[in-house]
């Protein structure tokens, strides 16, 4: 079936001019250039391909998706980590404003004020 789905394709480099009546169908990165199909075909074959990829892309992990998603998931604890010691920290010394004798807390704002 490739044979024969693989004899409409046309092939176009950087710098050429798609062939009249055909579409595009996918790039190809290995070799750096478009792969046209007749109009119509064009869409089905980079359809199929689109799917093709995806299914593999699902089936078999690869290790660079591994080392994404532990990369990430390690990226996310560090930052979540950081933020709470960060309000940890913003609490502690909030405390010690409202410790200090020149505050006075106002239990009817929740407020802190300068005492006059």
């Amino acid at each position: 079936m490739k044979k024969y789905v693989d004899m409409f394709a046309k092939s176009v480099s950087e710098g050429e001019i798609r062939p009249r009546g055909y579409g595009f169908a996918y790039y190809d990165i290995d070799y750096n250039r478009i792969v046209c199909y007749p109009l119509g075909i064009h869409l089905l074959v980079g359809f199929v391909r689109k799917v093709y990829h995806r299914f593999l892309s699902i089936r078999f992990k690869s290790v660079v998706d591994e080392a994404y998603k532990k990369g990430l998931n390690e990226g996310m604890k560090y930052s979540s980590d950081r933020y709470a010691e960060g309000m940890r920290h913003g609490l502690q010394d909030c405390m010690e404003i409202l410790r200090k004798k020149e505050y006075e807390f106002d239990p009817i704002t929740g407020r802190a004020k300068l005492e006059d």
